[in-house]
């Protein structure tokens, strides 16, 4: 990932509920709801408007014990689905 100096920031509007392995995500604007699993949720709750990408990865690497390359894979993936998801900019 080449913009890990990049600050992501989740999309006015939306609301989510967490119910522990996972959580529910509503955009209202797109009257759709998506389902994350637990690593995709973690991500989510990570992005504040505050943290970039790398201190995103950092906080990731200290939750799970995975190699860093699996990790950005994940991290990548995620931001992908929910920039066209629209609950992230």
């Amino acid at each position: 990932m080449k913009e890990m100096n990049r600050v992501p920031e989740k999309s006015k509007g939306i609301s989510w509920q967490d119910f522990g392995t996972g959580m529910i995500v509503l955009n209202p604007n797109k009257e759709k709801v998506h389902q994350l699993n637990g690593v995709a949720m973690d991500i989510f709750e990570l992005i504040d408007g505050e943290k970039s990408l790398l201190e995103i990865k950092e906080k990731m690497m200290d939750i799970y014990d995975v190699e860093e390359e699996r990790l950005l894979i994940d991290l990548d993936s995620f931001l992908k689905q929910a920039k066209e998801w629209e609950i992230i900019h």
